[in-house]
């Protein structure tokens, strides 16, 4: 059957597990195309695609049962979530930031033996708290 992928072949190219489709479909987000002569399940391009998109709403953080229900929804209602989303997104973003930056000072200040590392931890953290 040709333009159809395996499940095997759609978890290699995506870099799923062959449960995480089977939820898809448990889920009711997607169904295979077809079976071939040995009754390995068959995916379209369509549906490929689908699953690569519903392996990015999760990486986004949204549920198998939210996604079911964006893709029932109207664009304006859709953009409204993954507008939500971004702000979130961009808030993890500002304390992953701060994060980084902050361990970089502390790294620092324990190689130039500036402290225990309690207390150093203090010092670089006191004006924030």
């Amino acid at each position: 059957m040709n333009g159809y992928r395996t499940l095997k072949e759609v978890c290699e190219m995506l870099g799923l597990s062959r449960r995480a489709v089977q939820g898809y479909e448990k889920a009711g987000l997607i169904r295979p195309s077809a079976r071939n002569k040995y009754g390995h399940l068959l995916y379209d391009e369509i549906t490929v695609r689908r699953i690569a998109g519903i392996q990015y709403c999760q990486k986004l953080g949204f549920e198998l049962k939210d996604i079911l229900e964006m893709t029932k929804e109207e664009s304006g209602e859709l953009c409204r979530e993954l507008e939500n989303r971004l702000g979130d997104l961009q808030e993890k973003k500002k304390e992953i930031r701060y994060l980084i930056d902050k361990t970089r000072e502390i790294v620092v200040a324990l190689k130039t033996g500036e402290g225990s590392f309690p207390e150093v931890i203090y010092e670089m953290i006191k004006e924030d708290l």
